[in-house]
């Protein structure tokens, strides 16, 4: 019988007491300096899930209005409360859902009498023969999303003008001093429209529709800016990689925007 010298290099060492206590400690350690940015990343996850829920929305929306050649228009949900002036009741969805509907219009109706001296065009329908050019499209006619589409708790979805000036404040949105802050015109914040081509509203439309939106967490300030479209053609969402330098509340006044968390607040003013 040989003896084989190193028989004894093949049995497996166990762990001792200490190397499993400081494998703990590790783990543990690691642990304690990724949560927040897990936590983090949480947060932002809710603008993003809104983001998503919000290009699916327009997608359908401009392929429908192509389709139909009919305008169609995209109502972001709101609880009335959160708005300075609450909007006109019956038109938007609650919040935490986004509607896409087909929206009667003038044109549509031959209702010409009230196109206010837009024979012909596909501006909204009861247009007051004076409107100004913040009128909304507020008369749904075919709902086009039976099913619900939905987004997280504590985010909201306002639509507006994003400015790119070349001079300071160079990165702004909000709302132009003839914006009516009524609750008419509170449908307008939360409305975007599609012209039958696919395109978004454009004068012939009577510029009834915003292109921008912000969406942002009521808690922590995250945000996003979105472009719905373009006025030429049909195109696709895209996010715009901005920071805003301020805000224009629906009065009309701007607020330089120094801390993220103002912006629930600045919205309303």
């Amino acid at each position: 019988m040989r003896f084989n010298r190193f028989a004894h290099l093949n049995r497996s060492r166990g762990f001792t007491l200490i190397e499993l206590i400081l494998v703990i400690f590790i783990m543990a350690l690691l642990t304690a300096m990724t949560t927040p940015m897990l936590f983090q990343f949480v947060k932002t996850t809710k603008v993003q899930q809104t983001v998503k829920a919000i290009s699916t929305s327009l997608y359908r929306a401009r392929t429908e209005a192509m389709r139909t050649r009919k305008m169609v228009g995209v109502y972001f949900g709101e609880d009335p409360t959160s708005c300075k002036t609450p909007p006109l009741p019956g038109v938007l969805p609650s919040k935490g859902r986004i509607e896409v509907w087909t929206v009667r219009d003038s044109y549509d109706s031959g209702d010409f009498q009230n196109e206010g001296g837009c024979m012909g065009s596909t501006t909204p329908y009861n247009l007051p023969f004076d409107g100004a050019n913040w009128y909304p499209y507020r008369h749904p006619d075919r709902c086009l999303t039976p099913e619900p589409i939905s987004y997280p708790d504590g985010v909201r979805i306002l639509a507006g003008k994003f400015s790119n000036n070349a001079t300071a404040p160079k990165y702004v949105f909000g709302w132009p001093k003839d914006y009516m802050a009524t609750a008419e015109g509170e449908i307008k914040r939360h409305n975007i429209t599609f012209a039958s081509t696919g395109a978004m509203a454009m004068p012939i439309d009577g510029v009834n529709s915003w292109w921008n939106l912000l969406i942002f967490d009521e808690q922590t300030g995250e945000y996003t800016l979105l472009s719905c479209g373009e006025w030429l053609t049909s195109a696709r969402p895209r996010v715009l990689n901005f920071q805003l330098s301020g805000l224009y509340g629906p009065s009309g006044t701007y607020y330089p925007l120094t801390n993220k968390l103002d912006i629930p607040k600045l919205v309303e003013q």
